[in-house]
């Protein structure tokens, strides 16, 4: 392990491929360490910071938080309420140009 001069200070492992140009927050594991750090490593992930496990030298695996993106993803009945200020009274009559089938 070596300290890099452009990142910071952060411990890395200069043959750990796939990892161009570590960052500020970055924190780098080996697979046989994560094990009994993975608590600590989940808390750092969570709090922003870039968490990757290597295997081989290589990186293999990001920690990522999960967003609650999809938690609220059902329309709520109403919320467009005020929205539409104007419609034509035929606004649903047919279409003149599809007369032929209907």
């Amino acid at each position: 392990m070596n300290v890099h001069p452009f990142a910071g200070g952060i411990r890395y492992n200069k043959h750990w491929k796939n990892m161009a140009c570590p960052s500020q927050n970055t924190t780098r594991v080996a697979v046989r360490d994560a094990g009994p750090r993975l608590p600590g490593l989940v808390d750092r992930a969570l709090g922003g910071e870039d968490v990757v496990i290597a295997r081989d030298d290589d990186a293999a695996v990001r920690l990522v938080p999960v967003s609650d993106a999809g938690a609220g993803t059902r329309p709520i009945v109403g919320a467009a309420k005020g929205v539409v200020l104007f419609m034509a009274d035929d606004f649903d009559a047919p279409l003149d140009d599809f007369s032929e089938y209907t």
